[in-house]
């Protein structure tokens, strides 16, 4: 609950003896000012008040606890990057005169609130405190944390961090104070979108039915006005680019979509096969780095302009993989803005460039070798094998550029298609169909971040991620899926089928309304406070 100081201050005061609280809400009220300045980096602390003596039945009956107070820190910082150093902590006492406190509630201990500051230069004053507790007519059930999901989660969190290479520093963020701090600023909108070939369009078409809910009776508004990060891969990766670096409206994204697929995959089927067996890709590099050329010229000025855009109003980025290390290195993270907590490898790289590797899909196109400022040269290739659906790089980027504290509104993950049944087959052929089956599995990401992003984002248990992609979802559990087979997808480079997918999107539309639009009422939620 949101209270105002006015509120706060009519509250009646907390009795000092708690066996016996009525029901209801109470405040302690402290009006004796401290403070506490930090010298090196030891943590400096300090109790400035607590409630009386806990009781069994008020520990018991304890639904929700809130801190109020007036205060300020020394008003400069040397380093803004650095993070807040100053924090309240509220802390369990052995008795009332102790400093240090205790990890467990028990009938006698003391509730108190200390002010804390660490690093030279840091300092806060405190004046004036509330702090407000809501006592229940009955014991509140609470669960305890299931600890053992929590180091699973880690362990494989772990894993995947191992496998990233240091030079591309994918690894936990320095501990920062404010990281757990959403202070004033609203919740954030992000977009995750599929790789898919042709079949992208399939996910504007949807992306655009969103958009057009969010303001039904007049102009939608851009992607890039709405969402506050946008990820994608392969042609995912090419969308995010548009919508975001470009700033684009999902109507110019399915216009230049469609201009690229004729320019890019209308090649005889004997010509795609003769190149793929004599040059190592169905299609030349030279028509898809043409057309994003011009598309950059167009909605920049510049064909050659970076793709970091450090004073865009969203922030986008797209993944690839080295070459040379597909099997045993993370994706290559394409940035338009400067992450502070993890560096760059290829910080100066041009958009189109960043959209030629994302797209570069093995087999249709060939890789794209990139420079770093050092010289040292790479070649990238679409990230589609281990990341086709980027969800999980995206909320790990969201924690690492704003940090694990700031609320989330909306994740929207978009996809192009769920495939048919693909059997693992006996023959080489069969067992290379299948095995890249598996490895572009959009559907496994989603089932595992479906779950973890309701669960543990902050504002838990509040639904705010939405998988929206045609087909029939794969379930939680075996016994909960219909017997119903899912169609064959267009292929990634068919013009000719992209028609008939088409048609079945404004269908999965149709049978999704309610979905649709409760994910726009999402992403409305906050959307026009700032």
């Amino acid at each position: 609950m949101t209270w105002t100081r006015g509120e706060v201050e009519t509250l009646p005061p907390l009795p000092t003896d708690l066996s016996s609280v009525a029901p209801g809400k109470y405040a302690v009220k402290c009006e004796q000012s401290d403070e506490v300045t930090a010298h090196d980096g030891y943590i400096q602390a300090k109790v400035w008040f607590k409630l009386p003596a806990l009781t069994d039945s008020f520990i018991d009956r304890l639904k929700t606890i809130q801190l109020f107070a007036k205060s300020m820190d020394q008003g400069y910082v040397s380093d803004v990057d650095a993070g807040t150093w100053t924090w309240f902590e509220l802390v369990l006492l052995g008795n009332a005169h102790t400093k240090n406190p205790l990890i467990r509630d028990n009938p006698g201990n003391f509730l108190g609130v200390r002010i804390c500051a660490r690093f030279p230069g840091w300092w806060i004053f405190v004046q004036k405190g509330y702090l407000v507790v809501e006592i229940g007519d009955k014991p509140v059930t609470r669960l305890p944390p299931q600890f053992g999901e929590f180091s699973l989660l880690q362990d494989t969190l772990q894993e995947v961090n191992e496998k990233m290479p240091t030079e591309y520093d994918l690894a936990v963020p320095p501990m920062r104070a404010d990281g757990f701090d959403a202070g004033t600023e609203r919740p954030l909108r992000v977009l995750s979108l599929d790789g898919g070939g042709v079949r992208g369009l399939s996910s504007l078409y949807i992306l655009r039915e969103v958009m057009q809910r969010l303001n039904p009776e007049g102009k939608p508004r851009k992607p890039c006005e709405v969402f506050d990060m946008i990820a994608g891969t392969s042609t995912g990766g090419l969308c995010a680019i548009m919508l975001g670096r470009l700033e684009m409206t999902v109507d110019e994204c399915i216009e230049a979509y469609n201009r690229f697929m004729k320019r890019i995959f209308n090649v005889a089927g004997w010509k795609k096969n003769s190149r793929l067996v004599w040059k190592g890709s169905r299609f030349s590099a030279d028509n898809i780095e043409a057309v994003i050329k011009e598309l950059n010229k167009e909605k920049l000025g510049d064909s050659e302009a970076p793709l970091l855009n450090e004073h865009g109003q969203c922030k986008s980025f797209v993944l690839a993989v080295r070459q040379d290390a597909a099997n045993s290195k993370g994706p290559v993270h394409l940035r338009s803005y400067v992450n502070t907590q993890q560096k760059s490898l290829l910080p100066n790289i041009k958009a189109w460039e960043a959209a030629r590797a994302t797209s570069a899909a093995p087999t249709y196109f060939p890789p794209m070798e990139v420079s770093t400022d050092k010289g040292v040269k790479h070649k990238l290739i679409d990230a589609a094998l281990g990341a086709n659906n980027p969800v999980g790089w995206l909320w790990n980027e969201v924690l690492s550029v704003f940090g694990a504290g700031r609320p989330i509104d909306c994740i929207l993950s978009i996809g192009t298609g769920i495939p048919k049944n693909q059997v693992f087959g006996e023959s080489v052929k069969g067992a290379i169909t299948g095995l890249g089956s598996a490895i572009t599995n959009t559907e496994l990401a989603n089932i595992l971040f479906r779950t973890l992003i309701d669960a543990y984002a902050p504002e838990s248990r509040r639904l705010k991620y939405f998988r929206l992609n045609v087909g029939r979802e794969i379930e939680d559990w075996p016994e909960d899926a219909k017997e119903k087979e899912n169609e064959e997808l267009a292929e990634m480079d068919s013009l000719t089928q992209i028609g008939g997918f088409i048609e079945r999107t404004e269908q999965y539309i149709k049978e999704q309304e309610p979905r649709i639009r409760r994910c726009a009422s999402t992403l409305n939620r906050n959307l026009f406070c700032c």
